[in-house]
């Protein structure tokens, strides 16, 4: 099967949130299952191809936008055996003049999906064209094809108005119109067509799939929802167990796996808490569980609450590391506040920027894992802290409900609210203070199946049901 991802961004070459995570893991699982597997994806100036093999010749083709024709070129990489990878641009360069992958604009996507389908049509279509978030939902109504949807987040829909798309060459008439046009305000949905044009539609996890029918997660889009409901499903996203693994992970100070015995593995998670504390300044403590929290410091993630627990929890003796960018000026002032108080008592640090090393060692080193999350379409942070044996402490929403169980892998809170949380906290201290029972907690996060086997399988069923439709 030959199978093409039109895509944002990859990890780990052009990455800024999940979406790259499971583009890339998808992707080598389908290679593993013997499938041809291509992805597209602009050639930004931030990618970074170090470590990506080049491959063939520059493939010239010619794309339009605003009514004048643009010479492009495809650069191919291998991103391992099976995936390709396809980085266009125009000879003048310009998706490599843009230095981040998202900007305020939606004309960099709109061309970059024009470009992508010129692409496709000038070659023999593949059997699949996967398409992911609103940057890349307008293909299934430019382009031939059959087509999948995956929607990743619908915060985010692509609004614009017909001047934006009519420069790729999109005419106005009356039956895009309808499609185009968003259900409650005077523009249009990049998004509502390519829930309209697709014909397999999904998103990354169950619960999220069944939230999307209330306007607080739908965005608006709960109706259209309603009306392709023969062709949404939700499948779990899984990580990429190769990158993601305490035994190979060369940030860590000590690497441990779950066919060690448990006792090893505690050692190890020990170890690696001790050299993490020291790095970070802060003392270490054996009876002190460290939690951490990984995240983008946005409200979706629900910072504040994690802020507010660190601020407002007395009565329980605990560390914390926040990891993360920040979004807004009145959040970094928080933050920067938060780690003064943290580091004046001994009780962690916050530090406000991407460090790829420092994730990896606070996956292995933390007890317990913090997603409080006031929606959650799927989340990785659980998984990747189960399958580093730390025990996810989340709200019960999205993929968080699907993936943890409370009282057996990770603890579960349902109100987005600081004594819901404090509560669900606080019944991971008390099961803390008994080693054996934590020990069962840490066995059974790691005993989880985080990969991409059942979620690959699922997709490549969807896959097999669009073809032979």
């Amino acid at each position: 099967m030959k199978i093409v991802h039109v895509c944002s961004e990859l990890a780990p070459c052009a990455k800024v949130g999940g979406l790259a995570d499971v583009v890339s893991g998808l992707s080598k699982q389908m290679a593993e299952r013997g499938h041809d597997v291509q992805i597209i994806m602009p050639h930004y100036g931030c990618v970074d191809t170090q470590g990506l093999e080049r491959i063939g010749e520059i493939d010239h083709f010619s794309t339009v936008l605003s009514g004048q024709e643009h010479a492009c070129c495809a650069l191919r990489f291998s991103v391992c055996d099976g995936v390709e990878l396809l980085l266009l641009d125009t000879i003048s360069g310009y998706w490599r003049s843009l230095e981040s992958i998202y900007g305020s604009d939606v004309e960099r996507f709109l061309f970059f999906s024009r470009a992508a389908a010129d692409w496709i049509q000038a070659r023999e279509l593949p059997d699949i064209i996967h398409v992911h978030d609103w940057p890349t939902a307008i293909l299934p109504a430019i382009c031939p094809g059959n087509f999948v949807l995956t929607m990743h987040n619908f915060e985010f829909q692509g609004w614009c108005q017909w001047s934006d798309i009519e420069q790729i060459g999109v005419c106005r008439q009356p039956s895009l119109e309808k499609i185009f046009a968003d259900p409650h305000g005077d523009c249009l949905n990049l998004v509502k067509a390519g829930l309209l044009k697709a014909q397999q539609v999904t998103t990354v996890s169950t619960t999220y799939a069944k939230e999307l029918s209330d306007p607080l997660y739908g965005r608006g889009l709960e109706g259209v929802i309603g009306q392709i409901k023969g062709k949404f499903s939700g499948i779990v996203n899984g990580i990429d167990c190769a990158y993601w693994d305490p035994e190979r992970d060369g940030f860590l100070h000590e690497n441990y796996a779950y066919s060690q015995p448990l006792s090893k593995v505690i050692e190890a998670k020990r170890l690696n808490k001790k050299h993490l504390l020291e790095q970070l300044g802060i003392s270490f403590s054996e009876k002190r569980p460290l939690a951490s929290f990984i995240a983008r410091l946005v409200p979706q993630k629900g910072p504040l609450l994690v802020h507010d627990l660190c601020q407002s929890v007395q009565d329980i003796d605990f560390q914390c590391v926040v990891l993360g960018s920040v979004a807004t000026p009145e959040l970094q002032e928080a933050f920067e506040q938060l780690d003064i108080e943290l580091r004046r008592s001994d009780k962690g640090a916050v530090v406000l920027s991407y460090d790829e090393g420092l994730s990896h060692r606070l996956f292995a080193g933390s007890d317990m894992f913090f997603v409080p999350s006031l929606f959650e379409p799927c989340g990785l942070t659980q998984r990747i802290a189960m399958r580093y044996g730390t025990i996810p402490i989340v709200r019960r929403t999205g993929g968080l409900a699907d993936t943890v169980t409370d009282g057996e892998n990770g603890f579960v809170f349902h109100e987005p609210s600081l004594s819901a949380f404090k509560e669900s906290f606080s019944r991971a201290c008390a099961v803390y203070n008994t080693p054996e029972a934590w020990e069962r907690f840490v066995c059974c996060a790691m005993r989880e199946d985080v990969s991409w086997n059942i979620p690959g399988g699922e997709y490549l069923d969807l896959y097999e049901r669009l073809i032979s439709a």
